[in-house]
């Protein structure tokens, strides 16, 4: 926004957009990790005052946990992975292996995905392995 204009968007406005923003963000890492051949067993899996998990996939034995970070600005959405989100990250994922179980993988992952929309465009940046617990 240029110094001076004013915004017509109200804050439920402005929520909705970044939710889509994410949700846009989310579907493009899925069909990503679609095309490297994982398949996709859940999305947006919430623990209430835990934590989420964006996306959950399996392949080979490799059972994946992605964090997906989206953005509309210039800032790279990997930044915002911080200590405590990556906690909270951790924390869900314990959570799921507890109820749910790893799903006969003989290795569990934890990685990051950064996704920015710029002018119509998306561009992911993937980070295998991102988060060590």
């Amino acid at each position: 926004m240029k110094h001076g204009e004013a915004s017509c968007r109200s804050d439920k406005h402005a929520s909705h957009i970044r939710a889509d923003t994410g949700m846009n963000g989310e579907k493009a890492v899925c069909s990503f990790l679609e095309g490297q051949g994982f398949s996709i067993l859940a999305r947006n899996v919430s623990f209430p005052g835990q934590g989420e998990l964006d996306i959950v996939a399996f392949k080979d034995g490799l059972l994946v946990f992605v964090e997906v970070r989206s953005t509309e600005t210039d800032m790279d959405p990997l930044e915002t992975v911080t200590a405590a989100k990556q906690s909270r990250f951790i924390r869900a994922v314990r959570l799921y292996l507890d109820a749910i179980g790893a799903h006969d993988a003989s290795e569990i992952r934890l990685d990051v995905a950064g996704v920015r929309h710029v002018n119509g465009n998306i561009h992911i940046t993937y980070v295998p392995g991102a988060v060590e617990e």
